[in-house]
């Protein structure tokens, strides 16, 4: 009876953390310790993410806080036999798994595999095929919930490190194109095992500024008036802004309409920012390994279509919802380019 509420006791998810009216203490890039208040929950996706009133210098400031949480997120999913993705929370029983791996050494092969991946893709957009559900099934269910653990801790650190570098690129888009970055922060797990490396256990986060606004997939719920040519303007310049970043040397690999933030000006007129940049590769990522290829981000992103992933959408669901057919202009990303092939490998 016993082990088996033991047992039942493990397998509990590890309840959330990040709710309205909690205070947290975080730590920003410089070492400074300072407090922030939730007062906002964002609906869940990759990573938590909060509105908080944060106390720092003697000054309350809002923005809104991300947290790359590998307990919690939509990566956290299992592949079944049947192809499918099962969410697979966090519990005691999974942090054991991973901290075991952690102390026999076993982490660091799997983050190194996991970089091979990822290095394949940079160099020739291959995408390695998953391990085999039907055999992973074979595998001791302890061994699994290490390594998907382990997986959960790479792919979300990958995503974290990619969006501050994107928002260091394009620093010239900050409170224009982008949200304003305040700061990096680190969060700590509670209670960490003092014998294992702290980092393991550590959530960094950033601080970013909130935008008042709406998603542009709402354009019409929001806007239904229109005028027409109001929403033709406003699908425009998230078209020009997808190029615009594109020229900036970004590769935006979640460029949808869902992550581009609709703001009213005070004279009444509207811009459009991105949000959400930890999908994205810089023009670096692509060129480090093929020096060979110059050209090689600007056919990647001719390719990848940034600009109509958002305005192509976009005209479509405005006809579709209203019948009405707005006229909007795409710009070539890189004109000087003219005509360039798709290279070897990508797409």
């Amino acid at each position: 009876m016993s082990s088996g509420i033991a047992t039942s006791v493990e397998q509990l998810h590890t309840p959330y953390p990040y709710h309205a009216g909690q205070r947290i203490p975080l730590r920003d890039s410089n070492g400074v310790e300072f407090l922030v208040d939730i007062v906002h929950e964002y609906p869940f996706t990759i990573s938590p993410a909060v509105v908080v009133n944060l106390h720092k210098d003697g000054v309350v400031q809002e923005a809104v806080l991300k947290l790359y949480d590998r307990r919690f997120g939509e990566l956290r999913k299992r592949r079944l036999p049947s192809g499918k993705k099962q969410p697979q929370p966090h519990t005691k029983e999974s942090e054991a798994a991973f901290q075991d791996y952690a102390r026999s050494g076993k982490l660091i092969p799997v983050f190194n595999r996991l970089k091979h991946v990822d290095l394949m893709y940079d160099l020739h957009r291959e995408v390695i095929p998953p391990p085999d559900p039907e055999e992973e099934e074979k595998r001791p269910e302890r061994e699994r919930l290490a390594e998907e653990e382990a997986t959960f801790y790479y792919n979300i650190q990958k995503r974290y490190t990619d969006e501050v570098r994107v928002y260091d690129k394009l620093k010239h888009l900050q409170g224009r194109g982008i949200p304003r970055f305040f700061t990096t922060v680190t969060l700590h797990m509670p209670s960490p095992p003092p014998d294992l490396e702290p980092s393991y256990f550590q959530v960094p986060g950033i601080l970013i500024e909130r935008l008042h606004g709406f998603n542009l997939s709402d354009l019409v719920t929001e806007m239904p008036e229109g005028p027409h040519e109001v929403w033709a303007d406003i699908i425009q310049k998230a078209i020009d802004l997808a190029v615009e970043i594109n020229r900036a040397g970004v590769l935006d690999g979640d460029s949808q309409p869902r992550n581009a933030i609709v703001t009213r000006r005070e004279d009444n007129t509207y811009e459009v920012r991105r949000i959400d940049f930890g999908e994205a590769d810089l023009e670096s990522d692509l060129t480090y390994y093929r020096e060979h290829e110059p050209d090689l981000f600007k056919q990647t992103a001719m390719t990848a279509g940034n600009p109509d992933a958002l305005g192509g959408v976009m005209v479509s669901k405005v006809k579709r919802l209203t019948g009405v057919k707005l006229d909007v202009v795409y710009n070539e990303p890189f004109p000087e380019s003219g005509g360039l092939p798709i290279p070897e490998g990508i797409y």
